[in-house]
């Protein structure tokens, strides 16, 4: 038998627990990862400190970032604040971020941190410049 490939884990290798430690200032620890397919099969990261936390990773192409922000922009309320990478990317309700590059490959990628009887380990600034932060190194790597 020979070697064989790894097997693919959608989207898990664009960012390392550590990197998205990093971002949020140790506020936040992965516990896990969950990915599935070949890139664009989005990778799932779960928080330690909230009961339902979770990092949301999906690669994607221009059509798959064009759908969502019509999507986010149709919406009322929606706020969408330009980031300064890629041909065009923006932070979403502070706490998730699309990306555009020039070549045609996008991202999204989204923070959700639902507690009940404990406090949110970030503030929303914190949300927002760390999945910032993420979105830009992701988009990087694609």
């Amino acid at each position: 038998m020979g070697d064989s490939a790894p097997t693919p884990q959608g989207d898990c290798d664009l960012l390392s627990a550590d990197e998205i430690a990093a971002a949020f200032a140790g506020k936040l620890t992965v516990t896990r990862n969950s990915g599935h397919g070949e890139r664009g099969g989005s990778c799932t990261y779960y928080i330690a400190e909230v009961p339902e936390g979770q990092l949301i990773l999906q690669a994607g192409d221009e059509a798959a970032y064009l759908a969502k922000k019509e999507s986010y922009s149709s919406y009322r309320g929606v706020k969408m604040e330009p980031m300064a990478f890629a041909k065009e990317a923006f932070l979403v309700n502070g706490a998730q971020a699309i990306a555009l590059r020039d070549d045609g490959k996008s991202i999204s990628l989204a923070l959700s941190l639902v507690a009940f009887d404990t406090p949110v380990p970030v503030t929303p600034e914190e949300a927002g410049a760390g999945v910032s932060s993420l979105a830009e190194k992701v988009t990087a790597r694609l």
